[in-house]
């Protein structure tokens, strides 16, 4: 806990106490409750039809901002590297972080691009930012994005944006082993599009 922020230690009496990250987790709640609640259901339905994972992710308010699981489905079936669960997940490598970066005003985007580091995390890791915009653009056109073990090697995420009125405010991702994302990935993402597209006009878009 205290690697992810969540408490910090005291170096001269050793006692922990309430790290920042646990504030920033809390700013987040009032704000993200409706999404949740109104998400939820669905992300249980997709995780159900697919036996896969099912993740609910924002922005941290932090700059340059990061993005931040606030909900999940688990298929306990999964192994536990595709389990895990980050506060702190990084935009470029990730599918919700990519659908992020796509949907977001441009002007805020291209904010976000020149001050995100471009970390290789995998072989798989865009790090390039001409290839990375070029990614982008052809997220935005298709409505989805995917992420092809570029976070972790053998995670295979497909996310999609959920807007209110005044633009993306989530996205929605399913996420599993390689095999199983590629084996189901035209149903997957005829899904996640309509339950997100579905989402979103619950929210008012």
């Amino acid at each position: 806990m205290e690697e992810t922020g969540l408490l910090e230690k005291n170096p001269i009496t050793r006692k922990y106490k309430v790290g920042l990250k646990l504030f920033e987790i809390g700013s987040l709640y009032p704000i993200d409750l409706n999404i949740r609640r109104i998400t939820n259901p669905h992300a249980l339905a997709l995780a159900k039809m697919f036996e896969t994972n099912v993740h609910l992710g924002i922005l941290s308010k932090t700059f340059p901002p990061s993005l931040v699981v606030i909900d999940r489905v688990i298929n306990l079936q999964s192994k536990d590297t595709v389990r895990r669960i980050s506060f702190n997940i990084p935009l470029h490598s990730s599918a919700m972080g990519k659908v992020f970066l796509a949907f977001l005003e441009k002007k805020i985007s291209n904010s976000i691009l020149q001050n995100i580091k471009l970390d290789r995390y995998t072989p798989s890791t865009i790090t390039d930012k001409r290839v990375l915009e070029k990614e982008l653009k052809l997220i935005k056109s298709q409505g989805y994005a995917m992420d092809k073990g570029e976070t972790h090697s053998n995670l295979y995420c497909i996310s999609s944006p959920i807007k209110d009125k005044n633009g993306i405010v989530a996205a929605i991702s399913v996420s599993d082993m390689r095999q199983k994302i590629e084996k189901n990935k035209d149903e997957m993402i005829k899904n996640i599009i309509k339950t997100a597209d579905f989402i979103s006009y619950q929210l008012g878009n």
